[in-house]
């Protein structure tokens, strides 16, 4: 089996191993000619991660058969620690069931983590239709989320026509934060029906400061049903999702 891809800077893995770390301790890579994706779920089965990184996003991209591999995530999350904003990341298999992570900035460093046996791989994704969809610039988004953790561990999205409200609430205060159609952070409101849904904070706010090179985040929800959070890493349609569900009162 063959396989080499070299991506340009290290943002895109910097972010998807942190993503990765605060759900799942390994991660199972589909690797075809297309491109790569990943598909993982914590083990309270309330979120999930899709990934599809499509090959034009590489400088440098070649596979010649279709293959799945599993790194434990804690292992790449220390490789991407050491990698500068400058590098240039090579990735190929290595020998000995390895694969291997090459940083080029200046000086070459290498370095060779061991491949894990795959577990399950084939985790459908949610068939949902949401009535509220929201395109909010990513800073703005992490920014709303930080606030209301400092006096709750729960969000509650409200979405209607013009208005995107965030609020949490706990003994110690409350924290409110809306959006409207005027406001230079939400870039798109669709709203087919009024919707409220209330989420844990937990998982929102370590998913959304993780994927810092998105710009842009695509919010969708619908009430009591599961919010989906779209990144889009890079101008060539590759993207992360996010998925988690409502908290149950």
């Amino acid at each position: 089996m063959s396989f080499r891809a070299i991506s340009p800077t290290p943002e895109a893995w910097k972010a998807l191993a942190d993503a990765l770390a605060e759900l799942v301790e390994e991660a199972a890579f589909e690797i075809t000619p297309e491109g790569l994706t990943l598909r993982a779920m914590d083990p309270s089965r309330v979120a999930m991660v899709n990934l599809s990184w499509n090959n034009l996003s590489f400088e440098e991209y070649a596979c010649e058969s279709s293959m799945t591999i599993a790194v434990r995530v804690d292992d790449l999350k220390k490789v991407m620690k050491r990698a500068d904003r400058k590098d240039r990341i090579e990735v190929t298999l290595g020998q000995g069931n390895t694969i291997i992570f090459r940083f080029k900035d200046g000086y070459e460093r290498e370095f060779s983590i061991p491949l894990v046996e795959v577990g399950e791989t084939h985790r459908p994704l949610p068939k949902l239709a949401f009535n509220a969809q929201a395109k909010i610039v990513q800073k703005a988004l992490r920014k709303i989320f930080e606030d209301i953790d400092t006096v709750s561990d729960h969000v509650t999205i409200k979405a209607q026509e013009g208005l995107l409200e965030f609020l949490g609430r706990s003994e110690i205060g409350q924290v409110q934060a809306r959006l409207v159609d005027s406001s230079p952070d939400l870039l798109e409101l669709a709203v087919k029906e009024p919707s409220e849904a209330t989420y844990s904070l937990e998982y929102l706010v370590d998913f959304v400061k993780a994927v810092k090179p998105a710009e842009i985040t695509v919010l969708e929800f619908s009430s009591r049903m599961p919010v989906k959070l779209t990144f889009p890493i890079d101008e060539h349609g590759s993207y992360i999702e996010f998925y988690l569900a409502p908290r149950v009162e």
